[in-house]
């Protein structure tokens, strides 16, 4: 298709679906209609080296009916057609109801309030070379993370990630109790959410072409719980052709926090939820036809509790979205084969979440490393709960020394929820012959203010990947209502050592979604060219720690071998190599 400029006149040059004006607005012609976008000229100002000249950015495209009404606790309808009506995409649409601590902590959002149910909205970040405006580009679509109960797509600006010559998408889903409510029975099913995302990717599937999207090229990205929520998507039947490639960032579907397993039941928080709100709780019909007349911020603002390391609402084997537990599926080969997969983590994921017990700036006591072993090992059955408490004792041993006592707890945490999830995934698909690349990102910024022992903890490779170091270089769009992020998150300041990470980290990502489903190698355009090897277990991890990456051989410690001999299938661990004996560990809540 024909992209038609005219720069010299301050007039609309019309294509059949692709126009831009002098006037800095850009008109795409959907299968829903007209949608109009803005320009965003950064020639000379391009903040990754590249030969990307401008961006066209529309915000807040519709992409399925608001999920109101009826509607609410409902699977999605696709967004009916607004022609001929022009659609304006040129302000973030309104996050997906929950509380606003979530994105006033992380300093995501200026506008921290502006919360609607009619919340299905992506946004679309567009490169465009005036030497070949013609070009078809490959396809980031990411999900924001938030323990399936905060964010929005709105929080991650791509005009900087998509300047490596890649179209950035990202996502409004449900969250909370309107995206993941349910009674764990066919009347209030649950998984709103993760299929609010297959609609978004239908949408973009139908109409990114006429984007300059190559729709063949689709890699989905998540961080996170969306790193689990996207991970869940290779296990459902209802993703298949969807995307190409696959991006589970610290969550994936083995992650304790990805989906309920039994004993757990959503049905316990949907109760809870109907109770507090004055809702009958027995009879699953009147529940949701309740619930359904509750204002929708007071739903997402009554703060129920969940089960251990998973939210109180979040995914569940439906047996329409997801037949069978991941496990399971992972075992029986029955998933979407074929998809590239890389995945991985940053090492002190859980570090920050340590930082409200008292004194832990100085260190952890035996003792209270111990009391933490037995809160985590409490949350399994009958003698199970002291097997595991002796395994954690000769994996992670408490003692005198305070502040690897600290390292300990945060290691046990990380490696249980997300490090050992992520190799254990990369291992089974590695095993069954599916390509997959894992990677480790340990690069901490000399300019963070945050302390020593917190090493590089959750959600810090983000900085990085959407080039948050050139926030305060790059143009910014004054038809937005927002105010462009040039300090976001806890950073104020970046080095040039935190803007060649940044580029690299960039450029990783961009390689890995330039790959086609058919292609064996992963290509790097970065300054270790060449090409990175898959991941077969014991070794090939890609170790982002500067402005290179490079290969290191996978270690595991003893924690780390204890955390992966979970096995869900036969609910046993093998943990002779951490304590030389064997337990037989059941699962439990």
């Amino acid at each position: 298709m024909t992209v038609y400029v005219n720069r010299m006149h301050n007039l609309f040059a019309l294509s059949l679906i692709y126009s831009v004006s002098a006037a800095s607005n850009v008109v795409v012609q959907t299968l829903n209609g007209k949608v109009r976008g803005y320009v965003l000229d950064i020639a000379g100002h391009n903040a990754v080296g590249t030969d990307v000249d401008e961006l066209h950015v529309f915000l807040g495209v519709p992409y399925a009916e608001p999920p109101t009404g009826s509607l609410r606790f409902a699977y999605p309808v696709p967004r009916k057609p607004w022609a001929p009506t022009t659609l304006d995409a040129l302000r973030p649409a309104p996050a997906c109801p929950q509380r606003n601590w979530f994105l006033r902590t992380y300093s995501f959002d200026s506008n921290y309030d502006n919360f609607n149910e009619d919340c299905l909205y992506l946004n679309i970040f567009v490169p465009q070379r005036h030497s070949n405006p013609n070009a078809s580009y490959p396809i980031l679509f990411f999900v924001h993370g938030g323990s399936y109960q905060y964010g929005s797509g709105n929080e991650y600006d791509g005009r900087i990630l998509a300047q490596e010559g890649i179209v950035v998408v990202t996502v409004n889903y449900r969250v909370g109790a309107l995206g993941f409510l349910s009674t764990d029975d066919d009347v209030v099913p649950g998984n709103y959410g993760l299929l609010d995302q297959l609609t978004a990717l239908k949408w973009v599937k139908n109409n990114i072409d006429r984007f300059h999207g190559d729709p063949s090229r689709i890699t989905v990205d998540g961080q996170s719980a969306g790193g689990s929520g996207v991970s869940l998507h290779m296990f459902s039947p209802l993703a298949k052709d969807l995307f190409s490639g696959l991006i589970p960032q610290s969550g994936c579907a083995l992650s304790p926090f990805a989906v309920y397993r039994p004993p757990t039941s959503p049905a316990t928080a949907a109760r809870a939820l109907a109770a507090a709100v004055g809702c009958p709780t027995t009879n699953s019909t009147q529940l949701i036809a309740c619930l359904r007349t509750k204002d929708a911020l007071v739903l997402a603002n009554t703060r129920i509790s969940g089960p251990p390391m998973i939210a109180a609402f979040a995914p569940r084997v439906d047996g329409f979205y997801l037949k069978e537990l991941p496990e399971v599926l992972l075992a029986k080969r029955d998933y979407l084969r074929h998809v590239n997969v890389m995945t991985g983590y940053v090492p002190q994921v859980v570090s920050e979440d340590l930082e409200d017990i008292e004194g832990i700036d100085q260190g952890l006591t035996a003792t209270h490393l111990r009391n933490l072993f037995r809160d985590k090992s409490d949350r399994y059955q009958g003698q199970t709960s002291n097997d595991v408490y002796h395994a954690l004792l000769c994996a992670y041993p408490p003692s005198n020394d305070v502040r690897r006592n600290r390292d300990y707890a945060v290691d046990m945490n990380s490696d249980y929820g997300y490090v050992v999830p992520h190799v254990k995934l990369a291992q089974a698909l590695s095993t069954n012959g599916e390509r997959v690349w894992l990677y480790d990102f340990t690069y901490r910024s000399p300019n963070t203010s945050k302390l020593d022992w917190i090493g590089v903890p959750h959600a810090e490779e983000l900085y990085y990947q959407f080039g948050a170091p050139f926030f305060d270089s790059s143009p910014c769009p004054g038809v937005r209502d927002v105010t462009c992020p040039s300090t976001w998150g806890t950073y104020q300041t970046w080095s040039d050592g935190d803007r060649q990470v940044s580029q690299t980290t960039m450029r990783m990502w961009a390689d890995f979604v330039r790959m086609s489903n058919t292609s064996t190698s992963f290509l790097s355009t970065g300054p270790d060219r060449g090409t990175w090897r898959q991941f077969e277990p014991g070794h090939n991890v890609l170790n982002i720690s500067g402005a290179t990456v490079h290969a290191a051989p996978l270690r595991l410690s003893p924690g780390q071998r204890f955390w992966q001999s979970f096995n869900f299938l036969n609910l046993t661990a093998d943990v002779t190599d951490v304590c030389g004996s064997q337990s037989s560990i059941l699962v439990g809540k």
